[in-house]
């Protein structure tokens, strides 16, 4: 529960918490992944003007690719 209110915060931050966000990606829970996949989903990517745009895009394609089907549909489901 600690790690997924982390995540949360991360993302609405994204600037201060990169190296959090990019760790979170790869937690060893799903739920986690699951619920960072959810908070990213709607954030810019670097095809916007967002200077946080390259470390989404990242951590959205770490994602992506993840083990578990329910992480990556949470990261497709907002589209």
């Amino acid at each position: 529960m600690v790690r997924q209110l982390a995540t949360v915060i991360a993302t609405v931050t994204p600037d201060r918490h990169g190296p959090v966000l990019r760790h979170l990606a790869n937690d060893s829970d799903h739920t986690v992944r699951r619920v960072l996949a959810e908070q990213i989903r709607d954030l810019r990517g670097a095809a916007s003007d967002d200077p946080n745009g390259e470390l989404v895009d990242e951590v959205r394609a770490n994602l992506a690719t993840d083990p578990r089907h329910s992480v990556r549909r949470a990261l497709d489901s907002g589209s």
